[in-house]
């Protein structure tokens, strides 16, 4: 927060955690404005107007904030607790980066060391890649596999299941060949589609055959400003804790994009 005067939003699960996060922000002299799913829509709204208006202030969102809500004024993330369905990941994501962001997003989680949302961090990044995705592509990467419902379930299944941490991380390796598989399958339909639509609209115009206008950042669109990048995180060595409990994240680059270490504390 020290190192980022611009606005931050700031996801969690947990109300009490949500409470901590305020109150931390405030100490550090900046605006913390609450936003979850208890707030009446004008309530909402005119919290929603108040981080628009101060460039300084912290957005600390429930699930509630990740639905619905155009926040590209914004480009910096934080997830401070992981949700196991990654389609939820990619909700947060898209607030703010979406058509209209200007600016290169930055995108933090927080998940400690030997805990599962460790290994989710490790199955979105290394396997997924979700945060190389645009918009959409999810659901094509998590066809074959059975979605992100599934993904979440199976998780949830085989932590239960396992024997040790040891077993566990087996069991994760085996989830990740799985969709690495589903991924394939996914990409080479996509092919096989494009492909299609190629040889029956032969003389279609790029703006007008543009399946996702979110793709801007891969392509030479004109209509419509540059898809910015993303900054993700990683873990970084920790203390097991329950799902609410301390973290630090590690900021990662990947290709194109910047990676740098981001300490955080509760």
């Amino acid at each position: 927060m020290k190192e980022t005067p611009d606005r931050v939003v700031v996801f969690s699960d947990h109300r009490p955690t949500i409470e901590l996060i305020e109150e931390r922000v405030t100490k550090l002299g900046r605006k913390a404005i609450v936003y979850w799913g208890a707030h009446s829509t004008p309530e909402r709204d005119k919290r929603i107007r108040a981080f628009h208006e101060d460039e300084r202030s912290v957005l600390i969102a429930s699930r509630a904030g990740s639905e619905g809500r155009n926040l590209q004024f914004c480009n910096v993330l934080v997830n401070y607790d992981l949700p196991w369905n990654p389609m939820v990941v990619e909700q947060r994501i898209g607030r703010l980066h979406r058509i209209g962001q200007t600016r290169e997003v930055h995108i933090v989680n927080l998940a400690a060391a030997g805990t599962i949302e460790a290994y989710i961090l490790q199955l979105l990044d290394r396997k997924i890649k979700l945060f190389e995705l645009v918009v959409g592509e999810l659901d094509l990467i998590l066809g074959e596999f059975g979605g992100a419902h599934t993904f979440e379930g199976r998780l949830a299944d085989e932590w239960l299941a396992s024997e040790n941490e040891e077993d566990f991380a087996r069991r994760v390796e085996a989830i990740g060949a799985d969709i690495e598989k589903s991924s394939a399958v996914g990409k080479e339909q996509e092919q096989l589609n494009s492909s299609s639509r190629r040889t029956t609209t032969p003389y279609a115009s790029s703006a007008g055959s543009r399946s996702c206008p979110l793709r801007v950042a891969c392509g030479s669109a004109t209509d419509e400003p540059p898809r910015p990048r993303r900054r993700l995180g990683r873990q970084a060595p920790a203390a097991r804790r329950p799902r609410d409990g301390g973290a630090r994240g590690t900021q990662v680059d990947r290709g194109h994009r910047r990676r740098h270490d981001a300490p955080a504390s509760r």
